[in-house]
Formats: structure tokens, sequence, C-alpha cells
């Protein structure tokens, strides 16, 4: 028996993920785009780290999504702030 390789893009998904922290979410694109290319090779069995696919997509997503509620709270305050309210 012999152990199956690890997937590259998974490894790299949750690296560039990771890295979103340190880059102001941008890192984080990359991220989400490699775990989604990683998901079908390890789902197969193909290749391992499935585990590190899913990671970097959620850690891709949760940062994306934390930056577009600032910038739309940074652009609707901006706005409230221009009108008088």
């Amino acid at each position: 028996m012999y152990a199956v390789p690890t997937s590259g893009m998974a490894v790299a998904s949750l690296i560039c993920s990771l890295a979103g922290l340190f880059t102001l979410g941008i890192g984080s694109i990359p991220g989400v785009i490699l775990g989604h290319m990683a998901l079908p090779e390890t789902r197969s069995g193909e290749r391992s780290g499935h585990g590190l696919a899913i990671a970097g997509l959620i850690i891709g997503y949760v940062q994306i999504a934390g930056w577009l509620i600032f910038w739309a709270f940074l652009f609707l305050g901006a706005a409230a702030g221009a009108a008088g309210g």
C-alpha cells in the first residue's frame, strides 16, 4: 500500500487564505479559487487534502464577506454623513 499524495492546490488554498489575514484579504481571493479547483481531485480520492481545501475555502470566504461588510458600512456611513443624517 502506498500513500496518496497531497493536493498542491489544497495546500496553496490554505496558505493563500491564511496570507489574506496579513494582506487585507487580497490573498483570500486566490485561496477561494484554488480551494474550488482542489475539491474535485480531493473528493475523488486521486489526492488527499480535502480538509485543507475546505479550510482554505472557509477562511477565504469569511475574509471576503468581512471585507465586503466593512466597505458597505464605510460607504453607507460616508453617504449618511454627506447627506447630513
